[in-house]
């Protein structure tokens, strides 16, 4: 939560190569040694990914605004508890 706002835009970034990286096929895939870090390419171009986020102000909210930014962009699932 107690996050400095200069970095935001580096996590961002870090988080939407993440992605994409979700996305891309083997053979697309940056073999650079920062890449080498998150593995193989999982090639999900066709599949949705959803990401569960709590909505937390700080990283959570980054890392919506990073998957909303995305192309096409990464859906969101905030799970609610529910007290009866």
């Amino acid at each position: 939560m107690d996050l400095d706002p200069v970095h935001r835009d580096r996590v961002k970034a870090e988080v939407k190569r993440i992605f994409a990286r979700l996305r891309a096929s083997p053979p697309e895939q940056d073999r650079s040694e920062n890449d080498a870090r998150l593995g193989l390419s999982l090639g999900l171009k066709n599949t949705p990914i959803i990401l569960l986020s709590s909505l937390a102000p700080g990283a959570d909210e980054w890392v919506v605004e990073a998957a909303q930014e995305m192309d096409p962009p990464v859906a969101n699932v905030a799970p609610v508890q529910h007290y009866d």
